[in-house]
């Protein structure tokens, strides 16, 4: 680490538009950026680089809060201000969402904290983490890869691409090693991550057909069981080989969505269900469209997100998480080489998720706030 101060091109008011201490970060930026501030150097003084750019010390410090934000400069105490060394191990999650979600995005989660902490455990020292919501009809390969060099991220995980982010992606993963969660990116040589509920969903199924259950309703989401690597479309295909299999002809109950809507869907497809029905949805919400409150009806479902546990009341059968599982493999992925012999294929790993009895579930915790994590 260097003992002076590395040199200042900004000298007068800062150029480029925007208000001063953006500026000043985005002159910084471009510096570090470009290797003339080199990692491990230290910037002049607050109140030095005030001078030269003719502001006030606070517009410097804003400035300088905005890098440290984005892991590119680390104030050290009784020290200085110092540029950050190489981050190899910077990790930047892009979570796909549509537009009309945003309002809702689940930011802090029990459901994303599982994918944080994924990472921090699947190495040592724990990766710097980055998230960004984008949306996913509008996200272009620019706009991601903007977001990687400004936050100097060496590796891009993308909580399950869909529509145009899916496309944009094959893009980007020629600039940036690239893994998916939950859905691969078909034709690139990228890697995704994937909770597979097949085996521990076809044991519960066979159990209930050895007690003697033969009256099989299933609620699936149309959207998601035309996604052949998700979970929902695992389950699905699993219900239908083990009906098949058992010659059961079940009720199937497609949905177009799995929110309200799909709840109107679903009670007006099902508005009575006979008792000893074994109900099987692709959501925990989609039970809202049954009475919960009669045991003579076996529920099981699937849920990523732990936020609709506690409301269950301990009457459904869940397969849930892995997550945090899914997300550790993920950053293992990153350790293999993605360029296959022939065709570039996405490598895919599968986690199973945990399976909790009715009355098991374990209570959603709320995730702390913090930024870098």
């Amino acid at each position: 680490m260097s003992g002076t101060a590395a040199p200042f091109k900004t000298h007068g008011k800062p150029e480029g538009a925007g208000v001063p201490y953006s500026r000043i970060s985005q002159n910084l930026r471009r510096q570090i950026e470009a290797g003339d501030l080199k990692p491990g150097e230290r910037l002049p003084t607050i109140r030095e680089m005030a001078r030269a750019c003719g502001v006030s010390p606070f517009t410097v410090g804003r400035a300088l809060s905005e890098l440290a934000r984005d892991g590119l400069v680390i104030a050290r105490t009784g020290s200085g201000t110092y540029v950050a060394e190489t981050q190899e191990a910077t990790v930047e999650v892009v979570i796909s969402y549509p537009a009309s979600a945003w309002p809702e995005a689940p930011a802090e989660t029990l459901y994303f904290g599982q994918i944080l902490r994924g990472i921090e455990t699947a190495a040592s020292p724990a990766p710097r983490c980055f998230t960004s919501f984008m949306d996913e009809e509008h996200a272009r390969a620019e706009e991601i890869l903007a977001v990687c060099r400004a936050r100097r991220a060496k590796r891009l995980l993308v909580y399950r691409p869909r529509g145009r982010m899916a496309r944009e992606l094959a893009a980007v993963v020629e600039h940036i090693p690239t893994v998916t969660l939950i859905a691969p990116l078909p034709g690139t040589p990228s890697g995704c991550a994937t909770i597979d509920p097949y085996d521990a969903f076809r044991r519960l199924l066979l159990e209930r057909i050895a007690a003697g259950r033969r009256e099989f309703y299933y609620a699936a989401v149309v959207t998601d069981i035309a996604d052949e690597f998700s979970p929902y479309a695992r389950m699905y295909q699993c219900f239908l080989r083990v009906m098949a299999e058992a010659g059961i002809r079940p009720m199937i109950f497609p949905v177009n969505r799995f929110a309200a809507e799909g709840v109107q869907q679903l009670s007006a497809m099902a508005p009575e269900v006979p008792d000893g029905v074994v109900f099987i949805a692709s959501y925990p919400g989609l039970f809202d469209a049954v009475k919960m409150n009669r045991p003579q009806v076996d529920l099981i479902s699937y849920t990523e997100r732990g936020e609709t546990l506690d409301r269950l009341k301990g009457r459904v059968t869940l397969l849930h998480g892995g997550m945090d599982r899914c997300a550790a493999a993920a950053m293992e992925l990153f350790r293999r080489p993605f360029n296959a012999e022939g065709a570039p294929r996405p490598v895919v790993a599968r986690v199973a998720p945990d399976v909790f009895p009715a009355g098991t579930c374990p209570a959603a915790s709320p995730v702390s706030k913090g930024e870098g994590r």
